[in-house]
């Protein structure tokens, strides 16, 4: 974590020409969501740290392409490019869809054509060796029965992005989330049709929320049958603190642009929200303590067959649609003890 907040705050200093104060704005919000213990799941669960891994990877590819004309060596930041698609998808399923923003980026930027046709050809390989032989692991609900609600959907990743808003504005998430996604496309319409032009640190927070769309779209079709109330998760925090930083710096900057004056008072409000959002810390972790001991009884009860209703309201599940996946959980268990792994 602290490895993915330096990366961008270096990027900031060092490639960037904004005034001071703004770099250090930005700085502060992309440090303040990353680190924020809203994603506590993936902060006291060990096994948790791929959902921490995958997204670090992905931002520091992502970096990698919009500043690859600056950086060197270059062959060397070209593998590195190449190569993370599928060291995120090691981590995280959704982590392979990185190579879809690399791709618009490297084709965007217009690079060699020797470096576009290595980063293209890595992703199509890496694509194709992680998807071989997949095995869905609940056969029972496949993605065509999730296209056929794309409602479902909609809501699931309003849910995804909006539950970082739960704890100040409850009740809101969704509408909020909403808002943040008609913003990011009026930003992005703009800037394709060249009503106004685009920073690179400002394309790699676009291209860090499309990426991030795109991880709440694949987890949506993956996981509605078990209900729009399990997107609440906290181990989804990750990518959504995420989210709202990139969203948030591009709506500062813009701001600065337009009201370079009042960009203290601008400061000021978001300061404010930070604080209001820290009030918030001590409901974290009582939540995150009280939530341990019946996760872990609902757990076992999985995976001793002895579940119920409750259970399945614990886990965020559809109960008859838990025994699919409690069969291929108890299988790799039975195969782990086996093998004695």
């Amino acid at each position: 974590m602290l490895l993915h907040a330096t990366a961008i705050c270096y990027v900031l200093e060092r490639f960037t020409s904004f005034p001071e104060s703004v770099k250090r704005t930005l700085q502060g919000v992309f440090t303040f969501c990353i680190l924020h213990p809203s994603q506590y799941d993936n902060l006291t669960w060990a096994f948790q740290i791929s959902f921490i891994l995958a997204f670090t990877i992905a931002t520091l590819a992502i970096l990698a392409a919009i500043y690859l004309p600056i950086l060197r060596p270059r062959w060397l930041v070209a593998i590195w490019i190449s190569a993370s698609p599928l060291l995120a998808a090691f981590n995280l399923s959704g982590g392979l869809l990185v190579g879809i923003i690399l791709l618009c980026i490297v084709f965007a930027y217009h690079l060699p054509e020797r470096l576009t046709a290595l980063i293209s050809l890595a992703f199509l390989l890496s694509s194709g060796l992680y998807l071989w032989r997949l095995h869905l692991s609940d056969p029972a609900h496949p993605l065509s029965a999730a296209l056929r609600d794309p409602k479902g959907i909609l809501v699931y990743i309003l849910t995804y992005f909006g539950a970082s808003w739960t704890r100040i504005l409850p009740h809101k998430e969704r509408p909020i989330a909403l808002l943040s996604l008609l913003y990011l496309a009026f930003i992005l319409i703009g800037a394709l049709r060249r009503s106004h032009k685009l920073s690179s640190f400002e394309w790699f927070c676009v291209s860090e929320c499309g990426f991030l769309i795109l991880v709440a779209l694949a987890t949506a079709l993956g996981r509605l049958h078990f209900g729009v109330g399990q997107a609440f998760a906290s181990r989804y925090q990750t990518p959504a603190m995420l989210y709202w930083a990139s969203l948030g710096a591009l709506a500062l900057i813009a701001a600065w642009r337009r009201w370079p004056a009042r960009f203290p008072s601008i400061q000021t409000a978001t300061i404010l929200l930070m604080l209001l959002s820290v009030y918030t810390f001590p409901k974290i972790w009582q939540a995150s303590i009280s939530w341990q001991d019946p996760l872990k009884r609902a757990c076992v009860a999985v995976m001793q067959g002895t579940y119920n209703q409750q259970t399945a309201k614990t886990l965020y599940a559809n109960i008859n649609g838990m025994e699919p996946g409690a069969t291929f959980l108890r299988h790799i268990w039975e195969d782990r003890r086996t093998n004695g792994k």
